[in-house]
């Protein structure tokens, strides 16, 4: 009845508090008849509600296939009308992912590659929601991948990296350039890594040419310079994990046992500080003029790649990525370094270590006893008959002790340049410290009197300062000896054990106060010295509980009487301290010996990852480049072993071969299932065809025309 009163037109054009009008909302919610009755009452195509949109943009969003055919039918003009976000009804049945919509739109001529007004494409705006439906609509219908934003140079495969959509990715990866970047750099790979999305991650390095999007650099929001790998050890692991594995491959399709078998392990990604790889934000900023752009030249970023700290195996010290560092991957190209050129660099510096320890103990040895209680100014020590002692250790060693401590100060002082902020450790400082006390011990003997084979110059502060330097020197060599590769890994379980006992001494010495300070009060007036003062008894209570009881002395010293309190007390201590507290000493040391030794290895490595990257940055640039190796070839079943690949790793590498073929061979099955349950689909189809055809020939028979 409305419909036909004479204010149809004015009421079937009327709009609700969000400016719709009943064509709008019969378009939204897909009531056909009821549109096309508006339509021919005059209902107008062109009215917008308060987001500027038409019907037609409301009917292809809720993917209302055939009101958008009516609409367009009755009038197409609006067809590349745009809403007040620059979206036309192509952009929104992009983003709702209506494939029949986006087949019409674009047959009826709308327009493919229009942006909006954040400068999006449909295609843009389909991967962007991950409809990967509509995706494949909009490339069918000539959509242009490689269209980027303006203002961010963001295309579609960034957006799909971004959402996390990995569906769509596997496809557009097939059309899109995946080395591409956007204006500040980064690629697909980058978008991903930076937006944690894993599953994307994997889809973009399981393509064919996922070494070409790790080939990329780029600036971190922290202004430090990365690349993808980095990214991934900081933040996934097991994704790096990953890229380990696929840069562990046979390129030969050949059984395992196959006497021309071959492995192929690509250091590329692992150690890429001399890969002349694109870093796009260096070019996009310069192209702007940005300020930035003078900051990060190619120079610049050379030098960065360059240092310690930037390299991926600091990235997994730092990190503490156990598992990255024990890789196969990791120990081949480690230990290659380590031989070709670390090994030689290590052993020289503890060859002159051994020199220097060696002069400075035979002089402290030799001159300790020797030394007065005067000061140095007071006297000079002159033996009439030089010993041998004397020449060897003291007259020219005292040269080799200032000589080969300068040249150790000098090796630590290239170091300190090298490492910059990071040289700042306790080992360091222990050199430091140990170099000034020897120099400081025969300074006096060197000046004063450089050329007497028989004298020295006399004095306490020598002896003082002979010990300590000897302690520490010591100290310091067994320290050096942990990066020894055969040894070392059991000095590295000592001090690990020896961490854990500091851990549990805080409660240790409570227990060492509680017992000494009762011992004090109850025997402090004869029984036995050691317990005179409270810092004696706490000395005492520490030897007791290696087992030296001193139970006479306790007990039976002086013939006095022995107060009951004393035997209670001393009974609790050997249940406390001497049965219950050493043996949770050694169950701490030895409970989880695995672990510990597991530990070991990683600190091990840790140590031989810093032996041999600051060994590279040692050398001339000249000879850095020439020790980089970007592959290594092995053919097992003709050739020995490479020095560098332990048997260990070796059954790791062949355990990754493995698991990779089983995937490989999984894929394969899975896709000729698919392709043998489409070749029965199709003669389903073939012979329902026939059938058809059957029935069209039987109806022309029955029914002739």
């Amino acid at each position: 009845m409305l419909l036909t009163s004479e204010q149809r037109k004015e009421m079937i054009n009327m709009k609700n508090k969000d400016s719709n009008t009943c064509l709008h909302v019969a378009c939204a919610h897909g009531y056909e008849d009821i549109a096309n009755l508006l339509m021919e009452k005059g209902a107008d195509v062109k009215s917008r509600n308060y987001n500027n949109e038409t019907p037609l943009h409301l009917a292809a969003y809720y993917g209302q296939n055939d009101v958008v055919d009516n609409i367009i039918d009755i009038d197409n003009s609006t067809i590349n009308d745009n809403d007040s976000n620059g979206n036309s009804p192509l952009h929104m049945a992009a983003e709702s992912g209506n494939f029949d919509v986006i087949k019409y739109l674009l047959k009826s001529g709308a327009s493919i590659n229009d942006k909006n007004a954040l400068g999006l494409t449909p295609l843009e705006i389909a991967a962007s929601n991950g409809q990967t439906d509509a995706a494949k609509a909009l490339i069918w219908g000539g959509a242009a991948s490689g269209s980027r934003c303006e203002s961010t140079g963001l295309n579609a495969l960034h957006y799909a990296s971004i959402g996390g959509h990995s569906d769509m990715i596997e496809y557009l990866l097939e059309y899109c350039d995946i080395e591409e970047t956007d204006l500040t750099g980064r690629n697909a790979l980058d978008h991903a890594i930076d937006n944690l999305n894993k599953d994307a991650v994997y889809s973009i390095l399981s393509h064919r040419d996922w070494k070409l999007a790790l080939r990329n650099k780029t600036i971190d929001e922290d202004k430090k310079l990365t690349t993808p790998l980095r990214k991934l050890i900081k933040r996934m692991p097991d994704v790096a994990q990953f890229v380990f594995d696929r840069c562990i491959n046979s390129p030969e399709d050949l059984p395992v046992d196959n006497p021309d078998y071959e492995l192929v392990l690509n250091y590329e990604f692992i150690d890429d500080v001399y890969n002349d790889w694109p870093c796009d934000i260096v070019r996009y900023e310069a192209e702007e003029g940005q300020k930035k752009g003078d900051v990060f030249t190619r120079k610049k970023i050379q030098r960065i790649m360059e240092q310690k700290k930037t390299h991926t195996f600091s990235y997994m010290v730092a990190y503490d990525r156990e598992d990255l560092v024990s890789h196969p991957l990791i120990q081949a190209s480690l230990n290659k370094k380590w031989q070709k050129f670390a090994a030689y660099l290590y052993y020289f510096k503890l060859l002159l270590y051994v020199c220097f320890l060696t002069s400075l103990t035979g002089y402290i040895l030799v001159t300790a006893p020797l030394r007065e209680p005067y000061r140095s100014k007071d006297c000079t020590i002159v033996q009439e008959n030089a010993t041998w002692e004397m020449i060897v250790f003291v007259h020219y060693g005292k040269f080799a002790v200032i000589i080969l401590a300068l040249l150790h100060l000098l090796f630590e002082i290239v170091q300190m340049i090298g490492q910059l902020g990071d040289y700042l450790q306790l080992d360091n400082l222990l050199e430091w410290i140990i170099y000034i006390l020897a120099i400081a011990n025969v300074i006096d003997d060197f000046i004063v009197l450089p050329f007497l084979r028989n004298g020295l110059i006399c004095g306490m502060y020598q002896k003082s300062f002979g010990s300590l330097a000897l302690f520490l020197s010591w100290l310091n060599f067994v320290l050096f000896m942990r990066k020894v590769p055969v040894f070392g890994i059991y000095i590295v379980m000592f001090l690990y054990v020896f961490k854990t006992f500091f851990k549990f001494f805080v409660v240790f010495i409570f227990f060492i106060a509680t017992f000494a300070f009762a011992f004090f009060i109850l025997l402090r007036d004869g029984q036995s010295p050691a317990f005179k003062n409270p810092w004696t008894s706490l000395v005492k209570v520490g030897v007791m509980m290696t087992g030296e009881m001193g139970f006479d002395e306790l007990f039976f010293y002086g013939g006095g009487k022995v107060d009951p309190i004393l035997w209670i007390i001393f009974i609790i201590f050997v249940l406390v301290l001497n049965i219950i507290l050493m043996n949770l000493l050694v169950g701490l040391a030895v409970d989880d010996i695995a672990g510990v030794q597991k530990q070991a290895e990683m600190t091990k490595s840790t140590m031989q990852i810093d032996i041999c990257l600051q060994a590279e940055i040692t050398l001339p640039k000249m000879f850095r480049t020439r020790f980089v190796v970007k592959s290594q070839k092995l053919r097992p079943n003709k050739d020995d072993l490479p020095n560098n690949i332990s048997m260990k790793s070796y059954i790791k590498i062949k355990e990754i071969l493995l698991k990779s073929k089983e995937a490989e061979n999984s894929v394969q099955d899975s896709l000729k299932a698919l392709q043998h349950d489409m070749t029965q689909l199709t003669d389903r189809v073939s012979k329902i065809n026939d059938e058809l055809t059957d029935i069209e020939l039987l109806n022309g028979k029955i029914y002739p025309i």
